[in-house]
C-alpha cells in the first residue's frame, strides 16, 4: 500500500515477477489519496508472466480526497485472469475531487469472469479515467465487466485491441455516464466479436442527461450482437441518451468490403461452346467434302471436362471394394499377381485398390487389383471426317 493522508502525492508501487503474481481471498495492492488529503495517487506497475486476481482480491488506485487517481499498468506475457469478484479499479469516490487514472493491460489472454471487473470510475467531481487493453484473446463471462463510468463532466474512454472478443452470460463493456455527464467513447479493433445469443451481453456508451458517447467497432465479423435499444433478452450495442434522440451518440461498425463467408458459387453448366470448337476439325480436302456431303460436324462433351466437383457432390472412389473379395482371376498369371498385390485389411473387410484396367472380349472393362501395361491409345476415325 502507498497512500497520502495529508498534503503530497502518494508513492508508486512496482512489482516484477518472473512467474505468476496471484492475489487471493481479499488481498489488495493499493495506492490511495485519503479523505481530506491533498495530492495525487501513486502509480501501480506490474510485470509478470501471468497475473491472477480472484475471490475478492484487488488492484486499486483510489482517491477519496482532493487529487487525481494514479495510473495502473499491467504487462503479462501469458495471461491476466480475474475471477470470482476479482477487481482492477481506478476510482474517485463520492465527494472527492479529481480525475480518474489511466488503466492499461497488455497480455496474450485476458479473462474476466464471475462478477469480476476491470474499471475506472468517477463518482465525485472530475473526469473518469481511460482504459486501454491489448490482448490476442479477450473473454468476458458470467457478469464480467469492463467499464469507464462517470457522474460528472466527460465519461471515460475504452480502447480494446483484441484478436478475438468473446461475450457471454450478462457481460458488459460500458462507457456509461449518469447525471449530466456525457457518455465516454468505446473503440474496439478486433478480428471477431462473438456474443452468445440472448444472454444480455451489451456494449454501451449511453447517457442520462448528457450526450451519448460514440462506439466505433472495426472488425472482420460480428456474431450475436447488434445495434438496437437495450433489452435484457438480447445482446445490444447502444449509445443513446435518455435526453432524446438528438443527443444520441454514434455507433459505427466497420467491416471489410469482402464477405469472408460468401456462399460457394454454382459450377457453370456450359463451359465449352461446341459450335466454336468444331469448326475446322475435319480435313477440307475434296475427298472429305464429298464423303461428308450433307453431314454436319458434331462435338460432344461428356461430364464436366475436368472441372472439380461441387462441394455437395461425393468424391470419386479411389479404391474398389466388392463384397470384400477381389475380382476373380481367370489365368495363373493373374493369380500370381493377386498374391503379389494383396488386399488392404480394414475393419470393414479387405479392400483392393484399383491398380489396372483390362478390356474383355465382349467389350466390358474390368478394374484389376494389379498393375496392367496393356492399355494402348487407339486412333479413332471421326464419323464426320470419314477417314
Amino acid at each position: 500500500m502507498a497512500d497520502t493522508k495529508g498534503k503530497g502525492n502518494a508513492g508508486n508501487i512496482s512489482i516484477n515477477v518472473e512467474g505468476t503474481l496471484s492475489l487471493d481471498q481479499g488481498s489488495l495492492i493499493l495506492t490511495e489519496v485519503a479523505e481530506n488529503a491533498q495530492g495525487n495517487g501513486g502509480a501501480i506497475n506490474i510485470n509478470a508472466n501471468s497475473v491472477i486476481v480472484k475471490n475478492g482480491a484487488g488492484i486499486n488506485s483510489l482517491t477519496k480526497g482532493e487529487g487525481n487517481a494514479g495510473n495502473i499498468n499491467i504487462t503479462a506475457d501469458d495471461y491476466v485472469l480475474l475471477e470470482n469478484e476479482g477487481k482492477i479499479l481506478g476510482q474517485v469516490t463520492e465527494n472527492a475531487q479529481g480525475n480518474g487514472g489511466f488503466l492499461e493491460v497488455n497480455t496474450d489472454s485476458l479473462i474476466v469472469t464471475n462478477e469480476s471487473e476491470l474499471s475506472v470510475d468517477n463518482q465525485g467531481q472530475g473526469q473518469a479515467g481511460n482504459i486501454l487493453i491489448s490482448a490476442n484473446s479477450l473473454e468476458l463471462n458470467t457478469q464480467g465487466k469492463i467499464t469507464a463510468n462517470n457522474i460528472s463532466r466527460e465519461g471515460g474512454n475504452i480502447d480494446l485491441e483484441a484478436g478475438n472478443l468473446l461475450l457471454r452470460d450478462n457481460s458488459l463493456i460500458s462507457a456509461q455516464a449518469t447525471g449530466e455527464a456525457n457518455g465516454g467513447n468505446v473503440t474496439i479493433d478486433s478480428d471477431f466479436i462473438v456474443a452468445f445469443p440472448n444472454q444480455n451481453n451489451d456494449i454501451i456508451a449511453n447517457a442520462q442527461q448528457g450526450i451519448g458517447g460514440n462506439i466505433t467497432i472495426k472488425v472482420q465479423s460480428v456474431f450475436g450482437i447488434e445495434e438496437r435499444p437495450l433489452n435484457p433478452m438480447t445482446n445490444d450495442i447502444n449509445a443513446s441518451s435518455a435526453r432524446g434522440a438528438q443527443f444520441d451518440g454514434v455507433v459505427e461498425i466497420i467491416t471489410p468490403d469482402v464477405d469472408l463467408f460468401q456462399e460457394t458459387a454454382e459450377t457453370p453448366e456450359n463451359v465449352v461452346d461446341s459450335n466454336q470448337v468444331v469448326a475446322g476439325v475435319c480435313n477440307t480436302s475434296e475427298l472429305a467434302r464429298n464423303i461428308n456431303s450433307g453431314k454436319a460436324n458434331t462435338f460432344t462433351v461428356n461430364g464436366k471436362g475436368g472441372i472439380p466437383p461441387e462441394p455437395t457432390e461425393p468424391f470419386s472412389a479411389e479404391n474398389i471394394f466388392i463384397d470384400g473379395q477381389s475380382i476373380p482371376a481367370v489365368v495363373e498369371e493373374e493369380r500370381a499377381l493377386q498374391e503379389q498385390y494383396p488386399p488392404i485389411l480394414t475393419s470393414q473387410g479387405a479392400i483392393y485398390p484399383a491398380r489396372g484396367i483390362v478390356k474383355n472380349p465382349d467389350g466390358t472393362v474390368t478394374l484389376t487389383a494389379y498393375p496392367t501395361d496393356n492399355i494402348q491409345r487407339v486412333s479413332h476415325n471421326s464419323f464426320n471426317c470419314g477417314v
